[in-house]
């Protein structure tokens, strides 16, 4: 396992409160380049969040982790599976959660 002297973005976020744009930009820039690398050789990842973005101190580069719940894919394949965490899933994911669990589903 590799060692990353730095924080990861949630972290960055509690304790930086605000950063210019542009080096917001260069963060988003690189989350788009490995999103989009993943996505090239199948693999989604599934469980994006700040958690789960590190970023070096020294390079001010990133590294998206965690890919416990990533799954591989094929082109025009659906994955059936929910996943990823309920804190950052949209209000209509976790309203349908809500809905199937009282109704017994």
């Amino acid at each position: 396992m590799e060692y990353i002297e730095g924080a990861d973005l949630y972290d960055f976020i509690t304790k930086k409160k605000t950063t210019n744009e542009s080096y917001s930009c260069i963060l988003f820039q690189q989350l788009i380049n490995a999103v989009e690398y993943i996505h090239r050789i199948g693999i989604a990842h599934r469980d994006i969040k700040p958690e789960n973005i590190l970023i070096y101190d020294i390079t001010n580069s990133i590294k998206l982790v965690d890919f416990g719940l990533s799954n591989t894919y094929k082109s025009n394949e659906l994955l059936n599976t929910a996943c990823g965490s309920p804190c950052y899933a949209s209000p209509e994911v976790n309203i349908k959660k809500l809905i199937n669990k009282l109704n017994g589903r």
